[in-house]
């Protein structure tokens, strides 16, 4: 039997995939927008042990800023010109990544803490770019076609 003061307090990932660095999930929100960086952050946040709850939260702020994004697009599309437009699809992927990154401080202070080195972003970051990025610009394209 163990003496429960001598057992870790911290659990220890030594077989899981590395998380990626939170701070470089801007780049993601700002390049691929709402449904790339919402893959990333459920994927990092996974990878950083954070609970099923907190999860969870991360798709559900990635669903609030998408159905933001499209009312946006929708109800602006004939008031300002694309370029607008653009600009105000990154702030609310901006807007969602801030909120996503808040919920995965915690757990990542902690394996900052514990020492633990980030895996590259760039390969995982251009995946999410194309796999869904594209998608989600096609999308708003016809919601502002049909407005």
């Amino acid at each position: 039997m163990s003496d429960d003061l001598l057992r870790p307090t911290i659990r220890t990932s030594a077989g899981t995939a590395r998380p990626w660095r939170v701070s470089s999930q801007a780049y993601v929100a700002f390049f691929g927008g709402v449904l790339a960086v919402t893959t990333i952050a459920f994927l990092n946040s996974g990878k950083l042990g954070m609970a099923a709850r907190e999860r969870r939260l991360v798709l559900l702020i990635g669903g609030v800023a998408l159905a933001a994004e499209l009312v946006l697009a929708h109800l602006i599309a004939d008031l300002v010109a694309i370029n607008a437009l653009r600009l105000i699809i990154r702030a609310v992927a901006l807007l969602g990544y801030f909120a996503q990154a808040r919920l995965q401080h915690t757990a990542e202070r902690v394996f900052q803490l514990r020492g633990g080195e980030h895996a590259s972003l760039w390969g995982p970051g251009f995946g999410a770019l194309f796999g869904c990025g594209i998608p989600e610009a096609l999308l708003v394209a016809v919601v502002v076609w049909t407005a």
